[in-house]
């Protein structure tokens, strides 16, 4: 049986939402808050162009505090990220690797459905990745 984690499945609801955006010299830093049922945090974003160059941050699921270390290749992912006419994922979304207490935890993935809402994929519930 595969599981799908949902992020509070309401784009109104504030699933994804971008806190601030500042220049550096290579990229755009935009942070992506993510919040719902049984998940929160903030993930950087270091944004080139459309495409996602790198991640950092911390992603609470449940009761375990994860960090984001970089992106991952899993589900599909596309790593594109528009900030233009407002923040969105488009539905290959983007793929991070989690670590907690310095163990890897595997990837997390988060994709748009085309009604606007979004959800996350956990590598370890969805080793396939398939929404």
């Amino acid at each position: 049986m595969r599981h799908l984690l949902y992020a509070g499945l309401l784009a109104s609801a504030g699933v994804l939402s971008g806190l601030g955006a500042a220049q550096a010299a290579v990229a755009t830093v935009f942070d992506l808050s993510v919040t719902g049922a049984g998940i929160s945090g903030v993930i950087d974003l270091d944004l080139a162009g459309g495409d996602v160059a790198g991640a950092d941050g911390t992603l609470t699921i449940g009761t375990t505090v994860y960090t984001v270390s970089g992106l991952a290749t899993y589900a599909g992912d596309d790593q594109r990220f528009s900030t233009g006419g407002g923040a969105y994922v488009d539905f290959p979304g983007i793929s991070f690797a989690l670590w907690s207490g310095g163990t890897s935890e595997g990837s997390i993935n988060i994709f748009a459905f085309p009604s606007g809402s979004y959800g996350l994929l956990l590598s370890s519930q969805n080793a396939a990745g398939d929404p």
